[in-house]
C-alpha cells in the first residue's frame, strides 16, 4: 500500500493588550436645569459607570463668575490643606465614593456651564459639563405696609410636640372633589408614598428626609410647634394647594408667595437617588408653579414657576418664591393654585409654609402744612387754629386716576370716619376729596380743659374702583394734638383783705402774657387784691409752617366779706325729752362753711344752714347753775367767722311703776301699789284694753287704788298711766297683773327599785300652772339635779348597798296651802355570775356556758359578743334564767371562723336599772380540718402516687390508711406505688383539738397496654396495604399515625387495627406508628412502628452484547447499572468475575482455549422478580502476519511499500501506526 504523507506547519500570530488602556467609564453631574437668581444650585459630579476610582474632582465654571456673583454655601474638603480654591481638589466623602457635591448661591442672571473632572489616582480623569439657567425672579417690592386690604396667610397652625401629622383642609377638599388632582393624606405617616402629603411640624416625612422645623417660628419650640406641609411629589403635576381670594381691587398690585424647602439630604441627593435611572435619569429636583386664573370662567391670568429648588447641604433652609400680579379691570376675585412642576420619582419631595396672598400697597404719607422734607406727621396746635394737611404718594404713579378720601379719628386711630367738605365747629372743611385738606378758624376745636387728639389720614383708590368700596389704600396717619386753654394753678386763691396769691400756668404753649398792668410774661404772677379779681393770661403757639395761634384763660381771686348770721328756732321752744329740735340761718349762708355746736359739742354732719337735732337734757332752772339747752351756729367765709345761739326747754318724761305682780289664794280684792308722781306731773289707773274679767276699779287716780270682785282662777292686768304737768303730750304708763289663784294639787311617780351602784333615779312631778312654783325634797342622803324641775334626778348618797328612801314633789304659789306627793326610791345590791365556755369545733351548731358564784336574783339573761374579739356574725339571744343546773346552751353561727372569741353574759333582776351583771367569758373555736385528698385518681401500673391533704392541716395530726391497712407517721402527703392493677383505696383522719374529718379516695390502676402493629411485607409497586395489628382488648383504643414524610401515604381509618393504606409512592416507604392507650387513662399507652415498603419496578436487565476475542480469556463486560436499591449480580459457568456485582466486572475464562461461554445479568431488590439477560463470550485464537522487510527509500519519496505474508486467523483490518522510540515524524496513522 502506498500513501502519501504531508506535514503542514501553521504558524499563529497574536498581540497582548497595553497597560495604558482604561475600561469606558462614564461621568455624570446632577444640577438642577434652572433657578432663580440669588437662590442656590446644589450640583454634584459622580462616575456614573465603569470601574474608575476617584481621588478628586476639579469643579468650572463658564462663562467665569464674578466673586460677587456667588457664594459657596457648600462643598466638600480639599484633598489636601494646601489646595485653598474651593473649586479645585474636590474629595469625596468617605460615605459617598465616586461623588462630590456642592451648594452654590449664583446673583446674576445668565446661563452657566459647570464642568467637573474626576480625576483617580494615575491622573487620568473622566468629565462631564451641565448647563444652568439663572432667571429673573424678583417679587415686586412694596413701598407700603397696608395690611387691611384683602387676601391671606396660611401657616398651618400649630401643633403640640408629639401629636401626629393632620389632614389639611385644603387638599382634602381638593382630594374630594377629584382625587386624581391632587394628593392624599398618608397612610404611613413616618414613610410617605408618591402622591402622598401630611400637615406637620417638622419636614422628615422619610426616614432618609431631612429633619426641620417650620418657617413661621409658631411655638415656643418645646411645647409647642409651627406646622407645614410635607409632600412626596407626584409623577404627574398635581395641585398642592388651592385658594380663591374674594375681595380684590382691579388694577392694583399683589403680591403672592410661599416659602418652599427641598427635604432630601446628602443621602438622598449623593446615594439613593445620585443614578436614579428613571427618566430623566439622576436626582429629581423639586419644582413648583404658582397659577392664577378667573375663578369664574377658569382662564389662566398669570403663572410664576420657581424653576428648580436644591437642599442646602450645609443646613435645611427656606427660600420664598412668587411673583407680584396686577388685578384686571372688571375682576375682584382670583383662584391661587399651587402645582407640583417636576418630576417625580426619586427626589422631588418638598415642604411648603407661609403661602401669602398680600396686598402690594404704595406708600402715602399726609403731612402738616405739606412739610415733606422735614416729614411733620405730628404737631399741636390751639383750639380753633386753621390748618392744611397735603397727601403725598409713593410711588406717584402706582394710581392712574387717583380718587382722595380724607378721614378722621378721634378714638386713637382705632376708627376712622369720612369726612366731608363744609361747615365745622365755628368754622369749616374744605379738600376733603382731594390732596389738600384745608381747616378755617374755628374748625377744629378742642377742650379748654384737657389736651383733645385727632389723626387724620387719606385713602386713595383708582377712580373706577370707588363703587366696590374696599380699594382704599389709607395714608400713614398724622397726629394733632389740640392744646387746652392755658391751666393756672393759684395759691392763696380765698383771701382776706391784704393777703397775697400766687399764679403759676401751663398747658404746652410757646410763650406765656399776663393781661395786668403794666403786662407780665412768663409762667408765674403774684398779687394782692383788695376785692375780687379776675387774672387773664395768654398763651401763644408757633405751629405748622411758621403759624402762630393764640389762647387764653382767666381765673378769679376771691376777697372774703363777713356773713351775717341769725338762729330761728322752727319747732316749739319747749319740747319733751326725745323729741327733735329743729333750727336754721340765713339760707344766703349755704355758701360758706357751718358748724353747729349743742352745749358746746360740735354736731357731727351738721354742716347746712339747718339742723335737727334730739337734745338729752332736762331743762332744770332750779338747779345750780341753772341746767339748759343751747344751740350754737358758727359760719366760716374765708377768713371770717361768726357766730348766733338759740335756747330749747326740754320737759321730763314720765317714768311709771305699776309695782309687782300681785298673787292672792282664793281672794276677789287686790290694793295696787303704783308709785307716786313727782309734783310736776299725775297718775290714772285703768284696765288694759278695757278686759276687766268682771273685776271692779275704785279711785283710779290714786296709787294705791283697789280692785275688787275678781274670780278664782282668773288674772287682771292693770295700766298706770302718768303725765307731765306743763306739758301733756309727754307721757307714759307700765302694767301690774293681778292673779286670784286656786289651792295647788301635786302628783308624783310610781315608786322605783334600781340596783347596784345606779343611785340615780328619774323622777317626775305635776308641772306647776304659771302661777306655782314645784319643789323636790327628802331626807338626808338624797340630793336633787333640779329641786324646782317637774322632771329630775334623785341621788342617793350614802353607801350601804341597800336603801329605802322617800322623796316629796311640793307644789305651792305662796298663798294657798301646798299641795304634796310622795315617791319611795329603793337600792338594792346587783346579782353576780361567773361564766366558762367549753371550746368547739367551728361545725358545731351550739356551744355550753358555764356558770357559777351565783348571788342575788336573777331573773332573765342575754348573752351578747364581747369586748376586744367579738364573734362578728353572732347578734346576741336572751332567755329566762335556768331555775336548776349550772349551764347555759347558746347558738354557734354557721360558717364560724375559728378562733377565741370574746362573749358577755348579761343577768338580770327584772328591768329595774342596774339590777344587771356582765359576766365576760371566752370561747375557743377550733379549726374544722379539710381531709379531702388530692391527687390522681386513675395512674398506670408502675406509676408511683403521690396523695396529700390541703396545706391548711399542716399542723393536724393525720392518720392514713391504704387499702384498710393504718400506715406509720403523720404526714401531709403519702406516696405509694400500687400494685396490681385495680382500684386500690386510700384514707386519711386529720384531727385538729375537737375537730376531726376523714375522707376517703380510690384510685385506679391501670395495666400498660401492648402496642403490637403486626407484620406487613414489603410490595413491588404496589401502593396499597392492609394493616394487620392484633384486635385490642375493650378497655383499649388505638391509632395509627404517620411519622413525615407520607410520600402520598394515607390511612383509611386510623383506629382501625386492620386499616387499609393507600397512596404509597412507588419507591419509597413510610415508618406508622400504632400507639394504644387505656380508654380511660390515655396516659396508659405504648406505641411500636412498623415500616411500609412499596419498591419501584425493577431496572430491566441489559448484558449487552455477545464479546468476540482473540486469545484473550479476560472480557470486559458492560451491563446496565442497577438503582441503587436494586442489586445486579453476574453468574455462568466456566467463568469467574472481578466482582459479581459490578456492571462492568471483568470475566475471565477459565481455560485460553478458543470456546464459547454464556454469561447471564441478574438484577433483583428482594421484593420484586428478577429480571435477567445473557451474552455469549467468544474466545478465538488471535491472527498472524509475516511483514517483511522495507527497503530503504529517500526522504523525497513521499511514500513507502509493505510486503505482507503467511497470514492465520480470521484477518478483517489492519492499522500501520508510527511507534516508539523512533516513530517516523509527521506519520499519519493508517487504519483499514
Amino acid at each position: 500500500m502506498k500513501r502519501l504523507l504531508t506535514f503542514l506547519f501553521l504558524l499563529t500570530g497574536f498581540v497582548l493588550p497595553s497597560n495604558k488602556t482604561m475600561a469606558q467609564s462614564t461621568a455624570f453631574i446632577n444640577a438642577p436645569d434652572s433657578i432663580c437668581a440669588g437662590s442656590f444650585a446644589t450640583l454634584n459630579g459622580l462616575v456614573w459607570s465603569g470601574g474608575f476610582t476617584t481621588s478628586y474632582m476639579d469643579w468650572s465654571v463658564s462663562p467665569a463668575l464674578a466673586a460677587s456673583d456667588y457664594q459657596f454655601l457648600y462643598t466638600e474638603a480639599a484633598i489636601n490643606s494646601s489646595v485653598t480654591d474651593k473649586w479645585l481638589g474636590r474629595k469625596p466623602l468617605a460615605a459617598y465614593p465616586n461623588v462630590t457635591a456642592m451648594t452654590i448661591k449664583l446673583l446674576k442672571v445668565g446661563t452657566y456651564t459647570f464642568t467637573v473632572k474626576i480625576y483617580n489616582s494615575s491622573g487620568s480623569y473622566i468629565t462631564a459639563s451641565r448647563t444652568i439657567k439663572v432667571k429673573d425672579c424678583t417679587i415686586t417690592s412694596c413701598a407700603g405696609t397696608i395690611s387691611t386690604m384683602a387676601g391671606f396667610k396660611e401657616d398651618f397652625g400649630i401643633f403640640n410636640a408629639g401629636a401626629p401629622p393632620r389632614k389639611n383642609a385644603v387638599i382634602e377638599a381638593l382630594y374630594a372633589a377629584n382625587p386624581s388632582q391632587t394628593y392624599k393624606f398618608a397612610s404611613n405617616t413616618s414613610n410617605l408614598a408618591d402622591n402622598d402629603y401630611i400637615e406637620y411640624y417638622h419636614t422628615q416625612g422619610k426616614p432618609e428626609w431631612v429633619k426641620a422645623y417650620d418657617r413661621t417660628g409658631n411655638g415656643d419650640g418645646v411645647n409647642t410647634f409651627g406646622g407645614m406641609l410635607v409632600i412626596n411629589s407626584a409623577i404627574e403635576k398635581k395641585a398642592f394647594y388651592q385658594r380663591t381670594i374674594t375681595g380684590l381691587c382691579p388694577g392694583s398690585v399683589y403680591n403672592f408667595s410661599a416659602y418652599f424647602m427641598n427635604v432630601n439630604g446628602m443621602q438622598v441627593f449623593d446615594d439613593i437617588c445620585a443614578r436614579a435611572t428613571d427618566a430623566p435619569k439622576g436626582y429629581h429636583y423639586a419644582g413648583v408653579t404658582f397659577i392664577l386664573t378667573n375663578p369664574t370662567t377658569g382662564a389662566e391670568l398669570q403663572r410664576f414657576n420657581t424653576n428648580d429648588v436644591s437642599m442646602n447641604l450645609k443646613i435645611p433652609e427656606w427660600i420664598q418664591y412668587g411673583g407680584s400680579f396686577t388685578i384686571p379691570p372688571n375682576l375682584t376675585s382670583v383662584k391661587l393654585t399651587i402645582v407640583n412642576n417636576n418630576f417625580g420619582g426619586c427626589g422631588n419631595d418638598i415642604a411648603i409654609d407661609d403661602i401669602s396672598f398680600t396686598y402690594c400697597s404704595p406708600d402715602l404719607y399726609a403731612y402738616v402744612d405739606g412739610l415733606k422734607d422735614e416729614k411733620r406727621t405730628k404737631d399741636q396746635i390751639c383750639g380753633g387754629a386753621p390748618l392744611s394737611l397735603t397727601a403725598y404718594l409713593e410711588p406717584i404713579t402706582y394710581f392712574q386716576n387717583p380718587v382722595y378720601q380724607w378721614q378722621m379719628s378721634t378714638d386713637g386711630g382705632v376708627t376712622y370716619t369720612d369726612m366731608v367738605d363744609g361747615p365745622m365747629n365755628t368754622g369749616s372743611v374744605s379738600g376733603a376729596k382731594t390732596a389738600i385738606l384745608n381747616f378755617t378758624a374755628g374748625a377744629l376745636k378742642g377742650d379748654p380743659d384737657v389736651s383733645k387728639l385727632y389723626y387724620f389720614r387719606v385713602n386713595i383708590t383708582e377712580k373706577d374702583n370707588v363703587s366696590l368700596g374696599n380699594c382704599a389704600a389709607p395714608s400713614r396717619p398724622v397726629e394733632i394734638t389740640i392744646l387746652p386753654q392755658p391751666v393756672i394753678t393759684v395759691t392763696g386763691n380765698e383771701i382776706c383783705n391784704g393777703q397775697q396769691a400766687h399764679l403759676e400756668v401751663t398747658g404746652g404753649y410757646t410763650s406765656y402774657t399776663w393781661l395786668v398792668t403794666p403786662p407780665v410774661t412768663g409762667t408765674t404772677l403774684d398779687v394782692s387784691p383788695t376785692v375780687t379779681t379776675t387774672y387773664t393770661v395768654v398763651g401763644e403757639k408757633i405751629y405748622g409752617d411758621n403759624k402762630v395761634c393764640h389762647d387764653s384763660r382767666s381765673t378769679e381771686i376771691v376777697v372774703y366779706q363777713k356773713p351775717v348770721v341769725n338762729v330761728k328756732l322752727l319747732t316749739p321752744p319747749s319740747i319733751c325729752l326725745g323729741e327733735e329740735a329743729k333750727l336754721e340761718i340765713q339760707p344766703e349762708n349755704s355758701v360758706y362753711g357751718i358748724t353747729w355746736n349743742y352745749n358746746g359739742a360740735v354736731i357731727p354732719g351738721a354742716t347746712g344752714t339747718s339742723i335737727t337735732h334730739t337734745p338729752t337734757t332736762v331743762t332744770d332752772l332750779t338747779a345750780t347753775p341753772p341746767v339748759k339747752n343751747i344751740y350754737v351756729v358758727t359760719v366760716t367765709n374765708g377768713a371770717c367767722v361768726l357766730s348766733d345761739q338759740a335756747e330749747v326747754v326740754v320737759n321730763s318724761v314720765p317714768k311709771p311703776n305699776a309695782g309687782p305682780d300681785i298673787k292672792l289664794c282664793n281672794t276677789s280684792t287686790f290694793t295696787l301699789a303704783g308709785n307716786q308722781p313727782p309734783p310736776d306731773q299725775t297718775g290714772v289707773w285703768s284696765f288694759k284694753n278695757g278686759d276687766d274679767q268682771g273685776a271692779t276699779l275704785t279711785n283710779p287716780t290714786a296709787y294705791n287704788a283697789t280692785v275688787s270682785n275678781l274670780g278664782v282662777g282668773k288674772s287682771v292686768t292693770l295700766v298706770w298711766t302718768v303725765t307731765n304737768k306743763n306739758l301733756s303730750k309727754c307721757a307714759a304708763s307700765d302694767e301690774v297683773v293681778l292673779i286670784n289663784m286656786p289651792v295647788p294639787v301635786s302628783a308624783a311617780t310610781v315608786d322605783i327599785t334600781q340596783c347596784g351602784t345606779n343611785k340615780t333615779f328619774a323622777i317626775s312631778g305635776t308641772a306647776p300652772l304659771p302661777w306655782e312654783t314645784g319643789s323636790w325634797s327628802g331626807p338626808a342622803g338624797v340630793t336633787f339635779d333640779d329641786p324646782t324641775a317637774p322632771g329630775t334626778n334623785a341621788k342617793l348618797t350614802g353607801a350601804a348597798t341597800t336603801q329605802d328612801i322617800t322623796v316629796t314633789w311640793t307644789l305651792s304659789n305662796g298663798k294657798c296651802a301646798n299641795g304634796i306627793s310622795k315617791v319611795n326610791l329603793h337600792l338594792r345590791p346587783a346579782p353576780k355570775v361567773t361564766a366558762t365556755a367549753s371550746p368547739v369545733c367551728q361545725t358545731a351548731t351550739q356551744f355550753k356556758i358555764n356558770f357559777s358564784a351565783l348571788s342575788g336574783t336573777v331573773t332573765k339573761y342575754a348573752l351578747k359578743p364581747g369586748i376586744g374579739n367579738p364573734l362578728p356574725a353572732y347578734t346576741g339571744e336572751t332567755g329566762t334564767w335556768p331555775a336548776t343546773g349550772s349551764v347555759i346552751n347558746a347558738t354557734l353561727p354557721a360558717n364560724t371562723a375559728p378562733g377565741t372569741y370574746d362573749f358577755i353574759l348579761t343577768i338580770q333582776n327584772d328591768d329595774n336599772l342596774g339590777c344587771t351583771y356582765d359576766a365576760p367569758f371566752k370561747l375557743r373555736v377550733d379549726a374544722q380540718p379539710d381531709a379531702t385528698i388530692s391527687g390522681p385518681s386513675d395512674i398506670c401500673l408502675g406509676t408511683s402516687i403521690s396523695l396529700s391533704v390541703a396545706t391548711s392541716n399542716s399542723g393536724y395530726t393525720k392518720s392514713w390508711t391504704i387499702d384498710g391497712v393504718a400506715q406509720t407517721g403523720s404526714t401531709q402527703t403519702i406516696t405509694h406505688t400500687p400494685t396490681p392493677a385495680g382500684t386500690h383505696n386510700y384514707g386519711v383522719t386529720v384531727t385538729n383539738l375537737t375537730c376531726v374529718d376523714s375522707k376517703t379516695k380510690a384510685v385506679e390502676v391501670r395495666a400498660i397496654p401492648v402496642a403490637d402493629p403486626g407484620t406487613v411485607a414489603p410490595q413491588c409497586n404496589v401502593s396499597d396495604f392492609t394493616m394487620n395489628a392484633p384486635a385490642l382488648p375493650a378497655d383499649q383504643e388505638g391509632v395509627w399515625t404517620i411519622n413525615p414524610p407520607a410520600n402520598g401515604a394515607v390511612i383509611t381509618n386510623p383506629t382501625d387495627p386492620k386499616t387499609t393504606v393507600t397512596g404509597l409512592q412507588a419507591g419509597t416507604s413510610v415508618v406508622l406508628t400504632w400507639t394504644v392507650n387505656n380508654k380511660y387513662n390515655t396516659t396508659c399507652k405504648a406505641s411500636s412502628n412498623i415500616t411500609l415498603k412499596n419498591t419501584e419496578s425493577l431496572t430491566t436487565s441489559k448484558a449487552g452484547s455477545d464479546i468476540i476475542q482473540c486469545g484473550n480469556n479476560k472480557f470486559q463486560l458492560n451491563a446496565n447499572t442497577p438503582k441503587p436499591t436494586e442489586t445486579g449480580t453476574w453468574s455462568g459457568t466456566g467463568v469467574s468475575f472481578s466482582n459479581p456485582n459490578a456492571p462492568d466486572a471483568i470475566a475471565t475464562l477459565t481455560t485460553s482455549t478458543p470456546q464459547t461461554v454464556t454469561v447471564t445479568w441478574t438484577i433483583s431488590n428482594g421484593v420484586c422478580a428478577n429480571s435477567t439477560s445473557s451474552i455469549k463470550l467468544i474466545l478465538n485464537a488471535a491472527p498472524t502476519v509475516t511483514v517483511a522487510a522495507v527497503p530503504p527509500v529517500c526522504n523525497a519519496d513521499g511514500s513507502f511499500n509493505l510486503v505482507l505474508s503467511n497470514p492465520t486467523g480470521n484477518i478483517t483490518q489492519y492499522s500501520i501506526k508510527a511507534v516508539a522510540p523512533n516513530a517516523l515524524p509527521g506519520f499519519t496513522d493508517i487504519v483499514n
